[in-house]
């Protein structure tokens, strides 16, 4: 849900922006670390070697929905990771483009 502007908080210090995150999470299926445990850079930069921008795609929990496994996900690109500090604690974050799921089964270019 938004909130209204006037409930957003005042933010005084700087906003530190970066062109990575890593993600960790547990794989016990595929190749993984000790324990099950992976990681995965994700991406979101201008120009990825003098080229073109490369904007990774990432899952997103949908805590709206009780859904099992990928269902109650949905796809995203990032576009920025930036953090800030309010009132003594650090909040992560990540901008991010939704995508809408067009019929129910993954798409034969992309496979998603």
């Amino acid at each position: 849900s938004r909130l209204p502007t006037d409930d957003l908080p005042d933010i005084a210090e700087k906003v530190y922006v970066y062109t990575s995150a890593r993600a960790v999470f547990y794989a016990p299926s595929g190749l993984s670390g000790i324990g099950g445990m992976s990681h995965e850079r994700i991406r979101s930069v201008k120009s990825w070697y003098g080229g073109a921008p490369r904007r990774d795609r990432v899952f997103v929990g949908n805590t709206d929905s009780d859904a099992p496994g990928f269902e109650g996900l949905f796809v995203a690109r990032v576009f920025v990771f930036f953090s800030f500090r309010h009132a003594g604690i650090t909040y992560p974050c990540a901008l991010v483009h939704g995508f809408s799921t067009v019929g129910d089964s993954p798409d034969d270019a992309t496979g998603m």
